[in-house]
């Protein structure tokens, strides 16, 4: 009975284990957007890529013949 509750007590602890460092991965990719927007850029973590794709085709027929959209294939990199 006594290694029962240990084994279940250590579960319970890698449980909280994982879920804590799930947060934390979680809140260093919120606050890797926000230093995105506040240089100016589109974090894309922040939107789904159907939004993505319906911003991108509504900047391009807004754009005059003479520009182009050029995008970067790194997140990082990403400037409209």
């Amino acid at each position: 009975m006594l290694i029962c509750k240990i084994t279940m007590n250590y579960i319970v602890i890698r449980q909280l284990e994982l879920a804590l460092l799930q947060m934390i991965h979680q809140f260093n990719g919120l606050l890797g957007a926000i230093q995105s927007v506040l240089q100016g850029k589109l974090p894309t973590s922040l939107i789904n890529p159907t939004t993505l794709q319906g911003i991108l085709r509504k900047l391009f027929f807004q754009l005059s013949e003479m520009y182009k959209l050029i995008v970067g294939k790194r997140t990082d990199k990403l400037y409209l």
